[in-house]
């Protein structure tokens, strides 16, 4: 499986991307989802919700790729953050986004393995 993850924590990325890659995907690893080739190459996106100082920047770029018709429903997009999604700007801000999953930092490694293995 081709594979994104977006997350500007260096560590958090490479740790994702060595998991991934151990595991036979194929994993282009970014710090900014503006460095990412064209999203429709993926058939998953790990995305960081906070990026750099933007609180929302992940949800923000999922929703942009979502609304221009870039990231289809059908698609796997893993959303991961440190502060939970039960503020009412991020609830009003996913219900816009279409078909997610969320982790929580630190990432269970093992269920974002189950997560994709059940995306193929």
């Amino acid at each position: 499986m081709r594979v994104a993850v977006v997350d500007d924590d260096d560590t958090a990325r490479m740790l994702i991307s060595d998991f991934l890659k151990d595991r036979g995907h194929d994993v282009v690893a970014v710090p900014d989802p503006r460095k990412l080739e064209s999203v429709e190459s993926y058939e998953a996106i790990i995305m960081d919700v906070m990026i750099g100082h933007d609180r929302y920047a992940g949800i923000d770029y999922v929703l942009e790729q979502y609304t221009n018709g870039r990231i289809r429903d059908e698609e796997r997009v893993v959303f991961i953050s440190n502060f939970g999604r039960d503020s009412a700007e991020i609830r009003s801000r996913l219900q816009k986004v279409g078909t997610y999953i969320w982790l929580d930092k630190p990432i269970d490694l093992p269920e974002l393995d189950r997560i994709l293995s059940e995306a193929n």
